[in-house]
């Protein structure tokens, strides 16, 4: 018997076990199917679901990819309940299909951690998910997104699409974690500006695109923004800090709350300006976070660091004078 028919029998007595639990509160297993999701969704107890891939064997044939459960395509014979009070749904999965129905057929009114693992993510699948996702009651409750995809490729993209403004229509969220291909695209600072406004309670954004390397969020555009979201404390994309629009002699707004800095594969010319400026408006930020380590601006940053060192002590000694002459 093929590795992958193994695999559809196992999961269909899994999904038969399944519907016998009548008070699960949570539940980690491989993909079931919409039976065994219809009668998850109408239970009051069910607050965690975790889906992990069971396909970890090398596939028989690329078609084997997607074959591990055999959904039935059509689901109009099929009505979900809310998920009432699932508050946790986290899904990995071949491709995003599985997750975009689930999200077309139900509500979930509770859901505030929703984690996404993909291993093929183009934008267009990506956009019928954001789309599903924007249109049930969890945008208005959702307060983590994780939606994470390592395998890139090149993508011809719609000129209007951009991923971040997708999750304008949740307004709770606290955590937003995007890393799959395009996810950056055409992102400036009008259209970071433009989605950041519409998370006053964010404490976390990281938006990583292997296929994104030409910077175009500026010192001053990155500011402006994140007064949008004064509670901000980490932040992890790709910064434009090479064409410096901000004198930190002159600028008067700060943000006292960003604690992390990761500028991901930025580059950087001037460090020593770039440290001023990092100490300016972001007094909070000890450190500054650089990936790759081994590339060619790596040492750049390591004098970043070092700048922002030196600056910091004498600023403490500056203080301290200042205390001093007072007393």
């Amino acid at each position: 018997m093929r590795t992958s028919a193994i695999i559809a029998d196992k999961l269909s007595v899994l999904s038969d076990s399944v519907r016998l639990c009548k008070w699960l509160i949570t539940l980690s297993c491989p993909p079931l199917d919409w039976a065994a999701w219809k009668h998850l969704s109408n239970l009051p107890t069910l607050l965690r679901v975790t889906i992990y891939n069971v396909n970890q064997v090398p596939s028989e044939s690329p078609s084997d990819l997607n074959s591990e459960v055999r959904f039935p395509s059509d689901l109009d014979n099929i009505t979900f309940g809310p998920f009432l009070n699932l508050t946790a749904l986290s899904v990995e999965a071949h491709t995003a299909a599985y997750v975009t129905k689930l999200m077309q057929h139900s509500e979930f009114p509770s859901l505030t951690n929703l984690e996404l693992f993909i291993v093929i993510l183009p934008w267009t699948d990506a956009e019928r998910l954001f789309h599903a996702m924007s249109k049930c009651k969890a945008s208005q409750t959702l307060e983590i997104i994780r939606i994470l995809s390592n395998h890139s490729e090149v993508q011809d993209l719609d000129n209007s699409w951009i991923a971040i403004t997708q999750f304008c229509c949740c307004p709770e969220l606290r955590t937003l974690e995007l890393q799959f291909p395009c996810c950056c695209a055409h992102l400036d600072n009008y259209r970071l500006f433009e989605a950041m406004s519409s998370w006053p309670h964010l404490r976390s954004l990281s938006l990583k695109d292997e296929n994104y390397h030409q910077a175009t969020v500026t010192f001053r555009g990155l500011l402006a923004t994140l007064h949008q979201c004064p509670h901000l404390e980490e932040l992890r994309m790709l910064i434009d800090t090479v064409n410096i629009d901000v004198d930190p002699a002159v600028e008067s707004l700060r943000h006292t709350s960003l604690q992390l800095l990761d500028v991901r594969s930025a580059e950087v010319l001037d460090t020593k300006a770039v440290a001023r400026i990092i100490l300016s408006i972001f007094p909070r930020v000890d450190n500054i976070y650089h990936s790759p380590l081994d590339s060619n601006h790596a040492n750049m940053w390591h004098e970043v660091r070092n700048y922002l060192q030196h600056f910091r002590s004498f600023a403490v000694l500056d203080r301290q004078d200042a205390i001093v002459d007072g007393t």
